[in-house]
């Protein structure tokens, strides 16, 4: 006995039904809608960021209201000053010294 292959038509109906499923369900998806992004300034208080955020939000989405910090994910930017990064303090250290050296001759004293 032998088995026939589903119909071409039948089959393209499957994978159609399947992808509706999928869509309308949200399978797979990213969803942005459940992180919410935080911009922190060096010395400020994160807690006081999200609060902000949160307030934008729900004034751009009415329908959050009564969420809470805690019901989302958050991504918190923090933006420091460059001249605490060692990597950026060690390269300027190396721009100094080289400039010092073209300027003062190679060891660094003056003549």
């Amino acid at each position: 006995m032998t088995q026939d292959k589903d119909d071409p038509a039948d089959e393209l109906a499957r994978r159609i039904a399947e992808a509706d499923r999928i869509a309308s369900e949200g399978i797979g998806r990213y969803r942005q809608g459940d992180r919410l992004h935080a911009t922190v300034r060096e010395g400020d208080d994160v807690a006081v960021a999200m609060e902000k955020a949160l307030a934008e939000h729900v004034a751009r989405h009415p329908e959050d209201a009564g969420r809470t910090v805690k019901d989302f994910k958050w991504i918190v930017h923090e933006l420091v000053s460059p001249l605490r990064n060692p990597i950026h303090n060690s390269r300027r250290a190396l721009e100094n010294a080289a400039k010092m050296k073209i300027f003062f001759g190679h060891n660094g004293l003056a003549d």
